[in-house]
């Protein structure tokens, strides 16, 4: 499912005019990058890729929202669990040629059982780390 709207805006708690937003944003980010990147790139490139999304997500959803939210983007493939109060799935996106999921989560972890490095998982906003642990703290 790729982004949209009402599920962003159940998840990060906004209305739809600010999920619309976020949507449009998330989808003009994620087309410049598939557009000026190569499909075969390397894991590191991949990497600053997914970074990159996973930033740009938070800090527009930072600014159409007042909650505090974790973004996290994950490799669909990966191995982990994910676990949270509220928030959740707000929809999936292509990059570079591998299939990830997005989630904006308020008070949640995810663990990573897979493979570590960014093109596998990033996670951006009120969080610590432990290990292949990440607690979102919102």
């Amino acid at each position: 499912m790729p982004l949209n709207a009402a599920s962003i805006g159940s998840a990060i708690g906004t209305g739809v005019d600010a999920s619309n937003a976020i949507v449009g944003v998330a989808d003009i980010i994620i087309t410049q990058i598939n557009r000026d990147n190569d499909i075969n790139t390397d894991n590191q490139r991949r990497g600053s890729l997914v970074a990159k999304y996973c930033s740009d997500i938070f800090y527009e959803v930072q600014r159409n929202s007042q909650e505090k939210r974790g973004i996290v983007v994950v490799r669909a493939n990966l191995n982990y669990e994910i676990s949270f109060r509220d928030g959740g799935h707000i929809g999936s996106a292509e990059i570079a040629g591998w299939g990830y999921i997005v989630y904006a989560i308020y008070w949640g972890w995810i663990k990573n059982n897979g493979e570590r490095g960014f093109e596998n998982w990033c996670v951006q906003g009120y969080q610590r780390q432990n290990d292949n642990v990440i607690n979102i703290d919102g």
